[in-house]
């Protein structure tokens, strides 16, 4: 059976991202709303709960609060408003995982891997969305991806594009420079390997 892009993603979410987040995450249990629009509405103040978090810095609350939100929005075939919504929230729950890799809060990788996951599920849903497009650039210039990340750069415009082809070209020194290291590493063990045979004795 063939799984799509989204599907792979939850699985993956699911097995490998959240059992390392929920220590991190609030506790709770959500009792759903009996109607569609009453789980929008809670879905958007929740959403809006988590906005007023992340303008206070408190980035783990916020990651709680979308996550809470997104659970109530997840349908098969979504309206407008739940698309939009739903959007949103991918982009700022991945926002947050990068805020929290930059206080060191997280372990970087796995929290970089949510990021990149969530801005790709937003995309699916809303292929322009240029939020998510420069979210996910980051993540993957993180995470060494960087002809990746060059992909998604080409799609942002202006300040946007900017910040981020100067964050790949401090990524892509660092690149060239470890790579350079590891060549000369090698050169040095090609020569003393050359002497032990020159020389018969360890150098």
């Amino acid at each position: 059976m063939a799984y799509s892009m989204s599907q792979r993603l939850e699985e993956y979410e699911k097995t490998h991202l959240k059992p390392y987040f929920k220590p991190m995450l609030t506790r709770y249990e959500l009792k759903f709303p009996e109607t569609r629009e009453e789980r929008y509405s809670k879905a958007f103040a929740l959403k809006s709960n988590g906005n007023n978090a992340f303008k206070a810095k408190s980035f783990a609350d916020a990651f709680d609060l979308y996550e809470q939100a997104k659970a109530l929005i997840i349908h098969r075939e979504l309206t407008a408003l739940e698309l939009d919504l739903l959007v949103e929230v991918h982009s700022n729950l991945a926002q947050c995982a990068l805020n929290l890799v930059a206080e060191r809060k997280v372990e970087e990788r796995e929290a970089l891997h949510h990021a990149v996951c969530d801005c790709t599920q937003a995309l699916e849903l809303q292929l322009m969305h240029k939020k998510a497009r420069y979210h996910r650039a980051k993540g993957l210039i993180q995470l060494d991806a960087l002809d990746a990340a060059k992909m998604d750069i080409g799609t942002l415009e202006g300040a946007e594009q900017d910040a981020m082809q100067k964050l790949l070209a401090r990524a892509v020194g660092a690149h060239n420079a470890e790579s350079l290291i590891l060549q000369l590493d090698d050169l040095r063990d090609l020569q003393t390997k050359s002497n032990r045979k020159k020389w018969g004795f360890f150098c």
